[in-house]
C-alpha cells in the first residue's frame, strides 16, 4: 500500500480491518474470484488508479513509531496494573 500498489487481499483474520476499503478482497478459497481481481486491475487503468490513490492514503494511518508507541502503551499498562 505504502507504494502506491492495489492491494488484493484475502477478507479473513485482520487483513480487512487493515485493509479497508483501500484494496480488494476475496476469499482465499475463490481462485476464480483473485484470478478475475488481478485481471481486472491489470487491465483496467482506472480501477488501477483509484485503488493506487487509495492504497497511499491509507498506508498514512500506519507507521513503524506509531506501531512501538502503542506497544509501549501496553507494556505500560500492564506494569502499572501488575
Amino acid at each position: 500500500m505504502k507504494c502506491g500498489i492495489p492491494v488484493i487481499a484475502s477478507n479473513l483474520t485482520s487483513i480487512p480491518e487493515i485493509v479497508g476499503d483501500a484494496g480488494l478482497l476475496f476469499s482465499p478459497t475463490d481462485v476464480a474470484r483473485l484470478a478475475s481481481l488481478m485481471k481486472d486491475v491489470w487491465t483496467d487503468h482506472g480501477l488501477h488508479a483509484k485503488y493506487a490513490a487509495l492504497a497511499l492514503e491509507r498506508a498514512k494511518a500506519f507507521s513503524w513509531k506509531a506501531t512501538a508507541e502503542q506497544t509501549l502503551a501496553v507494556y505500560r499498562s500492564v506494569l502499572e496494573t501488575g
